[in-house]
């Protein structure tokens, strides 16, 4: 359960979204953190999950893309 809150907590940190209580608790779970790997878990879950919807994104214009070049 601490792993979905820290998760949440970084997803809203990232978005710039947080109220100040947040971003109190996640630092100090950072500061209390005693395992590196733990965190790089939790910053790479989070980055892909960045990355996938971004891709994603990409996936949504690339028919219209596709479509401008043809009509060209």
């Amino acid at each position: 359960m601490a792993g979905d809150r820290i998760e949440y907590l970084l997803h809203r940190f990232f978005n710039q979204d947080y109220t100040p209580e947040e971003k109190q608790e996640l630092a100090l779970w950072i500061d209390t953190l005693q395992n590196d790997e733990e965190w790089k878990l939790y910053l790479k879950k989070l980055w892909n999950s960045y990355t996938s919807a971004s891709a994603e994104d990409a996936n949504e214009n690339e028919p219209a893309e596709k479509m401008d070049v043809v009509k060209a």
